[in-house]
């Protein structure tokens, strides 16, 4: 009979033996006193996670040659603001993830932006994706890919895609332009006449401020007053005195001054604007002795034709020739034109 060691003789126990003190100090020699399971769990925990996300981060990254232009990079791709370092031609980058913002023409057609992963950009400034080659090949065109669609949207990923910077809205304005000229009122005198606003050209005595400068100008009277004369050795006879194209019911007035038979005789211009005056007046005239003709109409400048009938001009035989004047609205004494 073989006689078995109370350790069963290779160091193990027999069933029923209790490990000694010592053995039972030595069997994890590895094992620190006192550090509770937990933190070692934890600390593994946190080792694998950070070996997963720098793995994911690498993963996310595409890279992108740029084309033989190059490219500006900016902070916000919503309105091209805080310009970075320019990505040289032909030169391989990483592009995190693309933005859809077509606000800037230049990203046109499809209007995506790139977010630079590689250094010095470091995820924080965008170029636009149309200016890369997007997997077409240098040198063998047509090149028509504007966007590579493998790049991940911005917002699919943990890091959001920058706010757009808010644009002021418009300067509120008086009322609406109704005629479309430009200019709403009350700089515009007349919102329903597109011809009329500051800046346009003044017609005169057509009833409207076409220049919005304060009233209509006055336009002139460009009736014609035809006089025929008879000399005599002491006198003056009229044979004719007729007013053509003066404005419809122009007001026509016939004024005498000096050695007269008469001092002032009215009527009123016909539809046609002919009207004759002989038959109003005496027809005869003495030396020292003014004929006034005037044609008045509303917001017109009045036309005056002035004859003075002189002794030495009826002694030499000359017939009084017509001085014409201007008679501004509101106004009674004719002056030069």
């Amino acid at each position: 009979m073989v006689k078995q060691r109370g350790d069963g003789g290779d160091g193990t126990l027999m069933r029923g033996q209790a490990p000694s003190a010592t053995r039972r100090h030595s069997r994890r020699p590895g094992r620190r006193a006192g550090l509770p399971r937990l933190r070692r769990a934890g600390a593994a925990l946190i080792a694998v996670g950070s070996v997963l996300l720098v793995a994911a981060g690498s993963a996310a990254a595409i890279p992108e040659l740029e084309s033989s232009t190059g490219a500006n990079t900016f902070l916000n791709p919503y309105n091209a603001s805080g310009m970075g370092q320019k990505i040289a031609a032909d030169t391989w980058v990483d592009v995190a993830c693309k933005v859809y913002a077509p606000q800037i023409r230049s990203a046109n057609p499809d209007g995506y932006w790139y977010r630079i992963a590689s250094p010095p950009w470091n995820n924080v400034y965008y170029a636009v994706a149309n200016t890369f080659r997007n997997g077409d090949i240098p040198g063998h065109p047509p090149y028509i890919h504007s966007t590579d669609w493998a790049v991940p949207d911005c917002s699919t990923l943990s890091a959001p895609a920058p706010s757009p910077t808010p644009t002021p809205g418009p300067a509120p304005v008086g009322p609406s332009d109704r005629d479309g000229d430009g200019v709403s009122p009350p700089v515009d005198c007349l919102d329903t006449n597109s011809s009329v606003h500051p800046g346009a050209p003044e017609i005169p005595a057509n009833g409207l401020d076409d220049d919005c400068a304060g009233g209509d100008r006055p336009g002139k009277i460009l009736a014609l007053v035809a006089v025929n004369w008879k000399l005599t050795q002491s006198h003056l006879r009229l044979v004719r005195l007729r007013v053509e194209d003066a404005p419809p019911s122009a007001q026509i007035a016939i004024l005498c001054r000096g050695k007269c038979r008469f001092r002032t005789r009215h009527t009123q211009a016909g539809a046609t604007g002919h009207t004759a005056l002989l038959r109003l007046i005496p027809r005869r005239f003495r030396p020292r002795s003014t004929l006034e003709v005037r044609i008045t109409a509303p917001n017109m400048i009045g036309k005056v034709v002035r004859y003075r009938i002189l002794r030495h001009r009826i002694r030499r035989g000359q017939i009084p020739l017509g001085q014409r004047l201007c008679l501004p609205p509101g106004t009674t004494r004719p002056r030069r034109c």
